[in-house]
């Protein structure tokens, strides 16, 4: 089973930047370290929209591609126990009440899943997921308003796919 394989509906269908403000614009990656190596979601430095794992409240690292993981390399990298494991798609991050990054083609209309705001890690490793309104524009306010609120990043994602982890 190679469960990190998005179906071809939901791949971005366009990487093109829309706007990017990053210069030394880090975010400290409290998550699972799996894949090793690749980069954060909160990496608006990376090309793809790319796709994510959520579980136990924190996120993988960025997915590559189609190359999909074997399902027991996946087992072994977010241990299963009463969560439910979201694949996510990323679409937008925005800092301090403005956009640094946004990729065009995941429009949350083609998947009736709501739009979901993650809010950063704060220094004990805790990461904050909320679920935001859509249309796109509404979701992409959201995230501008809680980014200058908090005066951190948020990223803004959409929901691919969700199963019972355990």
């Amino acid at each position: 089973m190679n469960i990190s394989e998005p179906s071809p509906q939901l791949q971005s269908k366009d990487t093109r930047r829309t706007a990017l403000q990053a210069g030394s614009f880090k975010v400290a990656h409290r998550g699972f370290d799996w894949p090793a190596d690749a980069p954060d979601p909160f990496d608006v430095g990376h090309e793809e929209a790319a796709s994510f794992y959520w579980a136990h409240g924190r996120p993988s690292r960025l997915l590559a591609g189609a190359g999909g993981a074997r399902l027991a390399d996946l087992y072994r990298a977010i241990p299963p126990g009463y969560t439910t494991l979201d694949l996510m798609c990323r679409v937008a991050v925005a800092n301090r009440g403005k956009i640094l990054r946004a990729w065009a083609g995941v429009e949350m209309e083609d998947l009736k899943q709501p739009y979901q705001l993650v809010l950063a890690a704060n220094e004990a490793g805790n990461y904050l997921r909320l679920g935001t309104n859509w249309p796109l524009r509404s979701a992409l306010s959201s995230a501008l308003s809680l980014s200058a609120r908090c005066n951190d990043a948020v990223l803004l994602c959409v929901v691919m796919r969700s199963d019972d982890w355990h």
